[in-house]
């Protein structure tokens, strides 16, 4: 039968503080293993930096490359991603670069700088902006050669400022003389008003109809003016009732028409007259109304109103003398009233169109275990206390 030595471990200090001589003792946390000397010494004897393994070759691939040993180290290069070594982005030139994932350049190139004009903002206007020194400004005098004097008609460039032509006539280019404005055959001029004088109106015109806005009767305001030739046609709208008197009217109600025919100022009555009787006009009879008609108090026959459908409702008898209720009563759909779901039972439901309620009942709640989420993994995290776990371990004891 194999003999088992047991030493001691720790999972928490690096070294152990004292050991007898000969004792053996492990640490987790550095990887070593230590054995007491004579003079309360602890030595370590094995693990990281204690003794040389075989030198076994490593060999690093991926992202960066290289091969060595555990002693010797590893030297470990970038590969190449095909970008050309070099400086990128000048004054006339943009560096335009793709970049991978992991943040390395795998195309690299310098692009010719050609900004659109409409791209270009503070753009000067004028021409000491542009620093442009060989044009003529708008403000400046003609140079000498455009400044010479001549007579009409003689010089033989156009450019030159002593180019002129004689001004043609009115009747070269179609204007019409100021003899005949305002004149029989002539044109019509305009009034300091800038408007067409009455006087130079035909009669046809000066009668129309010129609505001037609203009048207050009581108050004559605005104030009615005199009828005359230069008012004709003008007319107001009763806004304000009044007895203001206007060519010997007093009698103004709202809606009338107050018009002036160019000599006096008459009503057009809007509000005194019946156009018609129950669509009669003329001489009009109006014969016993029957019946409780005349004063409107009540039905003569009393009535009912009933509501059918998803909402039940009859009324009493109805027939206008006074309020009537009613209670209304929803359809039912066939559910019975009760309470539904509890910790074990989910409730279920059949709703209609209208959103009631056409079904209701409970089934039994089932989970499947697959479909629980946030299961635990360890026996602590399930509670179990009676059961031993794979990370125990039975040892010579701990520092």
């Amino acid at each position: 039968m194999p003999q088992t030595l047991q030493i001691k471990r720790s999972t928490t200090t690096a070294t152990p503080p004292t050991l007898a001589v000969g004792e053996l003792a492990w640490s987790e946390v550095s990887d070593n293993l230590f054995i007491g000397e004579s003079g309360n010494i602890v030595t370590p004897i094995a693990g990281p930096g204690t003794f040389a393994r075989k030198a076994d070759s490593l060999a690093i691939t991926g992202d960066v490359s290289g091969t060595g040993t555990v002693s010797a180290g590893v030297a470990v290069a970038l590969p190449a991603t095909g970008v050309t070594a070099g400086s990128y982005g000048s004054a006339t030139q943009v560096g335009q670069f793709t970049v991978d994932a992991k943040g390395r350049l795998t195309v690299a190139a310098n692009v010719t700088i050609t900004p659109a004009w409409t791209s270009i903002t503070g753009k000067p206007t004028t021409l000491s902006g542009y620093g442009i020194t060989d044009a003529l400004a708008l403000t400046s005098a003609a140079p000498s050669a455009l400044a010479a004097s001549a007579s009409v008609g003689t010089a033989t460039t156009a450019a030159r400022a002593d180019h002129v032509h004689a001004l043609p006539t009115p009747a070269a280019i179609g204007a019409v003389a100021t003899t005949a404005v305002g004149a029989a055959n002539g044109v019509a001029g305009l009034g300091a008003d800038g408007k067409v004088p009455t006087s130079q109106l035909p009669d046809v015109a000066i009668g129309g109809l010129n609505y001037q806005g609203t009048w207050n009767a009581s108050t004559n305001t605005p104030t009615i003016q005199t009828a005359s030739s230069s008012n004709k046609g003008f007319y107001y709208k009763v806004a304000t009732a009044g007895a203001t008197n206007v060519s010997g009217i007093t009698d103004w109600q709202i809606g009338d028409w107050i018009v002036s025919n160019g000599s006096a100022w008459d009503k057009i009555d809007n509000t005194d007259s019946v156009s018609s009787v129950n669509g009669a006009t003329g001489a009009v009879t109006i014969t016993t109304i029957t019946g409780n008609a005349g004063t409107a108090t009540k039905l003569l026959t009393a009535r009912t109103i009933a509501m059918t459908g998803d909402v039940s409702w009859t009324s009493a008898a109805f027939d206008g003398s006074a309020n009537v209720t009613g209670s209304a009563s929803l359809a039912s759909t066939g559910v019975a009233a009760a309470s539904y779901g509890s910790g074990a039972l989910i409730p279920t439901f059949t709703v209609d169109a209208k959103g009631r309620l056409t079904v209701a009942g409970t089934t039994t709640n089932t989970p499947a275990w697959s479909s629980v989420t946030g299961k635990p993994t360890t026996l602590a995290g399930y509670g179990i206390t009676d059961a031993l776990s794979t990370s125990a371990a039975i040892d010579g004891g701990t520092f």
